[in-house]
């Protein structure tokens, strides 16, 4: 039994050490640690593959993956354009290259790299998908558009096209059309929530309110810890006087996400306009601690503070905001005229 036993681990130990010489199964076993998010784990499995084959554009393009798990962005930028330059016609590097590109706000570079990637192939749906989110942030929605045309062409099952054309479509005013593609979606995958909250920014651009907000009652539904959607339905139920509805979202977005500053500033706003003056303020200090550079946070604390007779406090934010590059004459002109009440 001990010679067995002998043999079986030296066959085992035989085996491993011949999978740590290989490549390949490297990689392979890199994925498994990927797969479960064990990124650092990859890292170490692909350096071992990289050091015993540095050739190998698989396993920078898989080392690169990793790295964006752990948002290292700079090093999976560099093993990427390894691989890209061990392997041309290696498309997937080129669109996972355009993703930290537009991280970058290179734009422009972002959608030359999916340009190769569909020179490459010119069937592949995630680069199409890319290149039109890209154009979009370049306020090319109309060319964005033809784009997620393609994505869906090649891939039926994207639904992210489908949410992107959506979004393009709604920038040019083409609110209903956007949503006849929401509704395409939905009706595919009714458990979309986000499809849902998507949908319900439509019906409110076009005024069919009672549809907006059945649509942000299912989509909540199924997400409720939505801090976003809670938000901007509690705006929905203030414009049609369902105060104490208003209210309880206002009250459960700042719950869901106590780091949302936005849903802080949305429930002192909505203090200040049923006259709890020092309850919005706290509400307002908040909505500052979470999002300290936004002005359009920062202004309406400041003219709060300003009635309730906290100027030293206000003429600091009002000094802040000017720092920031409001460009807003009124700040200046009331920092000057609180200062002079000092």
């Amino acid at each position: 039994m001990k010679r067995l036993f002998l043999f079986i681990v030296l066959v085992i130990f035989a085996f491993f050490s011949k999978a740590q010489n290989d490549p390949d199964k490297l990689i392979k076993e890199s994925a498994l640690f990927q797969n479960k998010k064990q990124y650092r784990q990859a890292i170490y499995t692909l350096d071992k593959a990289i050091l015993i084959k540095p050739g190998s554009a698989l396993a920078h393009y898989n080392r690169a993956i990793a790295y964006i798990g752990l948002n290292s962005l700079d090093s999976a930028f560099t093993d990427l354009s390894i691989a890209i330059q061990l392997d041309h016609k290696l498309a997937a590097a080129y669109v996972m290259r355009s993703n930290i590109y537009s991280q970058y706000g290179l734009y422009k570079k972002a959608i030359e790299d999916c340009d190769k990637a569909i020179e490459i192939n010119p069937k592949m749906a995630l680069a199409y998908n890319n290149r039109g989110y890209f154009k979009s942030l370049q306020n090319d929605n109309a060319g964005a558009i033809l784009d997620y045309d393609r994505c869906m062409l090649y891939n039926p099952g994207n639904d992210t096209a489908y949410t992107n054309k959506s979004i393009a479509l709604a920038a040019i005013g083409n609110f209903k059309e956007s949503i006849a593609v929401l509704t395409l979606l939905i009706s595919k995958h009714p458990e979309l929530s986000g499809a849902h909250f998507e949908r319900a920014l439509e019906y409110k651009n076009v005024n069919e309110l009672k549809k907006a907000m059945d649509d942000y009652d299912i989509g909540l539904k199924m997400d409720p810890d939505n801090a976003i959607a809670r938000v901007v339905r509690a705006n929905l139920k203030l414009s049609l006087a369902d105060i104490q509805g208003a209210r309880a979202d206002y009250l459960q977005a700042v719950k869901s996400d106590t780091t949302y500053g936005w849903a802080h500033f949305a429930l002192g706003r909505f203090k200040e306009t049923q006259q709890d003056f020092k309850g919005a303020a706290i509400d307002y200090a908040l909505a500052v601690k979470c999002d300290p550079k936004n002005l359009d946070i920062l202004m309406p604390f400041a003219d709060l503070l300003i009635r309730l007779e906290r100027k030293e406090e206000a003429c600091e934010i009002y000094l802040k905001a000017e720092a920031l590059g409001s460009g807003a004459a009124s700040s200046k002109l009331i920092f000057n005229r609180c200062s002079a009440k000092q």
